[in-house]
Order: structure tokens, then C-alpha cells, then sequence
């Protein structure tokens, strides 16, 4: 595990995380880190793990309960696009 911003403790959390109300009260401790990194596929940026993390992490919590990513969960309406196929065009439809 290398050492990024977001997780050194000799370092002060990021300006912007700082002004927040809720901001972290330190940095996560390196056993959190290495879960983290481990669910996400990659080390957090400097304001911690994005999206792109959290649906990685997300999808292999989901596979570890023995079900599959792909269908659990998914909107039945929408299949996961967000747009409900009603609300797409004739012409914009496959």
C-alpha cells in the first residue's frame, strides 16, 4: 500500500474537506484504508474515494453475498439507465 494524501496522518486533510461541518475527524486509519482500497480497486484520490469507487465497492459487496451485481438491485423500470424507457423518445429507442 503506497501513501496518498488522503490517508497520510503527518498531513492536514484537504482545504475543502476541512471548511465542511461534517468533515472526518482525522484520517482513516490504515487498516480502513486498505479495506477501502481493496473494495474500490484503488487507492483513494486526495478527497477520498469518488463514485467510481464506491459503485466498484458496492458491486463486489454485492457478489461477496453470493448474488449477482448485474441483476440485484437493478431498477426494474429503468434497468439501471435512469431514464424510464416511457420517457425515451421513439427514435432514441434500440
Amino acid at each position: 500500500m503506497t501513501g496518498s494524501v488522503a490517508q497520510r496522518p503527518d498531513r492536514d486533510l484537504h482545504p475543502w474537506l476541512e471548511g465542511l461541518s461534517l468533515r472526518p475527524d482525522g484520517h482513516p486509519t490504515p487498516d480502513a484504508v486498505e479495506l477501502t482500497t481493496g473494495l474500490a480497486g484503488r487507492e483513494p484520490g486526495s478527497l477520498g474515494h469518488d463514485g467510481s469507487d464506491r459503485f466498484q465497492a458496492t458491486r463486489k459487496i454485492i457478489s461477496a453475498a453470493g448474488l449477482d451485481p448485474d441483476t440485484w438491485g437493478v431498477c426494474p423500470a429503468c434497468g439501471g439507465h435512469g431514464v424510464h424507457p416511457d420517457d425515451v423518445p421513439p427514435e432514441g429507442r434500440p
